[in-house]
This record gives structure tokens, C-alpha cells and sequence, in this order.
């Protein structure tokens, strides 16, 4: 690709669902609240892998006419599902400018991918904060690191 194209597989990474696409709410990346929200996320996984993420101004939103709505996360910590909202009423245009908007805040950074490393990490720092009915990794080490059970595979 030339310089400042984009990728046609960038649209996969923003999967809609009856034109809405979730996102997540945070003041300030460099905080407790951006661990934690990986820390949520790496939950409903079963095994810690690499989270991809991109950030966009909620001021952009509002310049590309996007609405958002409030609306419960699904993770296994009850704080974090309240920083969830929904971009409503996309439309393939909307979602384009979406693109456009992410590629141009994201462009010059190198850091949008979080390590299985870091995720463990966090994992085990704000397990406290997780339901842990609702943790669904599955590596033993990491359970036990995180103050769980070793999960009964045998049902």
C-alpha cells in the first residue's frame, strides 16, 4: 500500500451489528482505567492474547455526526461495563469516516496493541475487581495467580 492508505481488512476490525459498534469510554489512556479495561476484556477470553485497540475523541464523533448511546458492557467487571457505549445508526458513509478519523488519531503511534504479557498482568492486578463466575480464561498458572479456581473441564 502507498503512504496513507488504508487497508480494505481495517473494516473487519469494526464489526456492526445492526449498525451499532461497540466502544469503551476512558478520560485518560495512561491510567488504572485503561488496565482495567483490558484487565475486563482479557476476562472473556481463554487464554490472554494480544488486544488490539484504537482511540478517537468523542469531539470527532460529534464533527462525523455520530450518535452514541450508553450502553452495559459485557465483561465480568460491573465498573468497567458502565464506560460502554454504542455508535448508533452507522451507515457505510458514517463508518468511513469513522475509518478515516481512527487512522488519523492512530497514524503516528506504536502503541495500540497490548502484549499477553501486559494483559497477564493486569489480569492479576485488577482481578480483585472481576466477578470470578464470570472469568472465562482458562489457563491454570494465571487462575491460580489470580486468586481462582482451576476450572472443572470435565463438565
Amino acid at each position: 500500500l502507498k503512504p496513507g492508505e488504508l487497508p480494505a481488512d481495517v473494516f473487519l476490525d469494526l464489526q456492526t451489528d445492526n449498525n451499532k459498534l461497540s466502544v469503551w469510554h476512558l478520560e485518560n489512556e495512561n491510567s488504572e482505567h485503561f488496565e482495567r479495561l483490558i484487565a475486563a476484556l482479557a476476562a472473556n477470553q481463554d487464554y490472554p492474547s494480544y488486544i488490539d485497540y484504537a482511540l478517537i475523541e468523542a469531539q470527532m464523533l460529534k464533527q462525523i455526526d455520530i450518535r452514541y448511546e450508553q450502553t452495559p458492557g459485557d465483561t465480568a467487571d460491573d465498573e468497567v461495563n458502565t464506560w460502554h457505549y454504542d455508535l448508533v445508526e452507522l451507515t457505510a458513509a458514517k463508518l468511513f469516516q469513522l475509518v478515516n478519523a481512527i487512522h488519523a488519531s492512530n497514524s503516528n503511534r506504536d502503541d495500540v496493541r497490548v502484549a499477553p504479557r501486559d494483559v497477564k498482568k493486569w489480569l492479576i492486578k485488577h482481578s480483585g475487581n472481576l466477578d470470578p463466575d464470570r472469568i472465562k480464561i482458562k489457563k491454570t498458572k494465571l487462575r491460580r495467580q489470580m486468586g481462582l479456581s482451576k476450572i472443572d473441564d470435565t463438565s
